[in-house]
């Protein structure tokens, strides 16, 4: 026995805890509206790419070099429009434009009712992923959150589950995520059950995989 809980599960936040009302998309045009007056879509591009350019390489701040990256490239460094300006609004915009997944905080309590640990393990920026985290009052059902920053890699590289294992002890972890290979395959080679959750029905795990949220309570007994 450890320390800590008998059951811990982790969930990852986008497109499980959380899912997306407004498209991406949509998120950057209402910043580019906003600052510039008008949308921008090559400016947008611009930004997406650098963005998931330095996401994915693990550099720090990457929506401020993104953001500064696309205003050198498009002509804009002296429009005065402020990086901090267009961070904070898309990170407003970002915490609109999702919503907790039907059923979530139901299930989440439900874990808790029964001493079972409740942590997040996401990739990307703690500022962000914090922010929706507690823009929609999740934080109140968790135990632990880890993002992937912090970890210094990204799912489902095994640093990110060791740190979520360090922050929130137990015998026994489950993952619960959308992505079949960050969540699900990462976790297994963890040790961890893995769960996919895929409301569409669409899954390598067929029947196996979760696609209603409010069944894992009954599903992990």
């Amino acid at each position: 026995m450890t320390d800590g809980f008998a059951r811990a599960v982790f969930f990852d936040l986008d497109h499980t805890l959380l899912s997306f009302e407004t498209a991406y998309a949509t998120v950057l045009r209402e910043v580019t509206e906003r600052h510039f007056g008008a949308g921008d879509e090559a400016f947008e591009v611009t930004y997406s790419d650098r963005f998931l350019e330095l996401l994915g390489d693990h550099v720090e701040e990457p929506y401020r070099r993104a953001f500064e990256h696309a205003l050198a490239e498009h002509d804009y460094s002296d429009a005065g429009v402020s990086v901090d300006a267009l961070v904070e609004t898309l990170r407003e915009r970002e915490v609109a434009g999702v919503a907790p997944a039907p059923g979530v905080e139901r299930v989440l309590e439900a874990l808790r009712e029964r001493d079972v640990g409740v942590g997040v393990l996401t990739n990307g920026v703690p500022a962000f992923q914090l922010a929706k985290l507690r823009g929609h009052d999740l934080d109140a059902y968790v135990d632990a959150t880890v993002v992937s920053y912090e970890a210094g890699a990204h799912k489902p590289d095994e640093r990110a589950f060791a740190l979520a294992a360090e922050r929130l002890p137990a015998d026994e972890y489950v993952m619960v995520g959308d992505s079949y290979e960050a969540d699900v395959e990462g976790a297994r080679a963890m040790g961890w059950r893995g769960v996919h959750y895929a409301p569409d029905g669409e899954s390598p795990d067929g029947d196996d995989a979760l696609a209603d949220f409010e069944a894992l309570p009954e599903r992990l007994d």
